[in-house]
């Protein structure tokens, strides 16, 4: 089918499942208030069973159920930040970029998640995993420690730099898990392409960011619940809530200012629910606009996937509602489109 689609931001063509400007004839008329080319999730975990479905964990059928969920809520591009098998690297391609397994020391973190990596292992462990298909490394560097339950880092700056190193010489890039200012401050000195949650960076740490074109992934909606609870560790957990009830609201906003590449990311939110972390960042302080283009344009910029451009594959999502306006509008896609086949409409 060949379509003509006209939206408050953009009118263009569909023809042979790819986006043209070119006026076309004898097509068929597609509405909506705004167009996207999707969002991006840029910190999924789809070896998981995240929308309760009775999935077995880290099996095939799991991570494409939940790519099929990611698409029926508007996601047309994740990247899994790590996973319990390497199922999700088995499948990667213009709509999915993995990060292979969670990388921690034996008995850290989560076990049951991780791939156990001893810190003069880590570089080692790194290259096998892009040896082994991932686009993308992820190191646990900081959590509950199991002997004291204290946030402590697992690796040095000496180890995760040359992790990384590796990771950049086999041509993948490094994602870093970091709860805790110390491991913002190793990942800032070790080059690691992108932070994960980075509780309780400082101002300093942003600035830096900018400086040195790090990318931070918040993660705010799983994170903000995860410490609402009881922790292990009552001085972090006095810290961190402090970081969400006041020094966020300073930071996220200083953070784009300075031109650091934010980008939207669900964790474990269940893929219907990633509208909300696009929520999250217009709560905590950027403009509807800037929440939107961390998880549409910013994002396919810095992933380098296409976006609404001539001789894209025409993945298209349509609102009623604008979300530059309200980010809500995310909630209720309209209309999904993967490849120039409907996917789902909802009139």
């Amino acid at each position: 089918m060949s379509y003509h689609v006209v939206a408050t931001n953009v009118e263009l063509w569909v023809i042979d499942g790819r986006i043209t400007f070119t006026p076309h004839d004898h097509t068929d008329p597609l509405f909506g208030g705004f167009a996207t080319a999707g969002l991006v999730d840029a910190h999924a975990h789809t070896t998981f069973d995240l929308s309760d479905r009775d999935l077995t964990p880290g099996a095939d059928e799991t991570v494409s159920e939940n790519v099929l969920d990611y698409l029926g809520a508007g996601v047309t591009y994740l990247r899994d930040t790590g996973g319990i098998s390497m199922a999700a690297v088995a499948q990667q391609g213009p709509r999915l970029a993995a990060a292979g397994r969670f990388l921690a020391p034996p008995g850290r973190y989560i076990p049951d998640w991780i791939l156990p990596t001893e810190p003069s292992d880590l570089a080692a462990a790194a290259t096998k995993q892009v040896a082994a298909g991932s686009w993308w490394v992820k190191i646990v560097c900081d959590w509950f420690s199991p002997e004291t339950g204290k946030v402590e880092s697992h690796y040095d700056r000496d180890v995760v730099a040359s992790a990384v190193d590796a990771a950049h010489a086999a041509g993948a890039r490094v994602a870093l898990h970091c709860i805790d200012e110390q491991s913002v401050d190793i990942a800032l000195a070790t080059g690691v392409d992108s932070i994960e949650h980075a509780c309780n960076a400082t101002k300093s740490q942003v600035e830096l960011m900018a400086e040195r074109g790090t990318a931070w992934c918040p993660t705010i909606t799983a994170v903000r619940g995860f410490t609402s609870h009881p922790l292990s560790d009552p001085e972090y957990q006095s810290r961190v809530r402090s970081f969400y009830a006041e020094t966020l609201y300073e930071l996220l906003p200083l953070a784009s200012t300075l031109g650091v590449t934010i980008l939207a990311g669900s964790d474990t939110v269940p893929p219907a629910e990633f509208w909300r972390e696009v929520v999250a960042l217009h709560e905590y302080g950027l403009s509807p606009e800037g929440a939107l283009a961390a998880a549409t344009t910013e994002a396919r910029g810095y992933f380098g996937v296409p976006d609404l451009e001539e001789g894209a594959p025409a993945d298209l999502v349509l609102y009623d509602g604008d979300p530059r306006v309200d980010p809500a509008a995310l909630a209720s896609p309209a209309l999904v489109m993967i490849g120039g086949r409907i996917l789902s409409r909802r009139r």
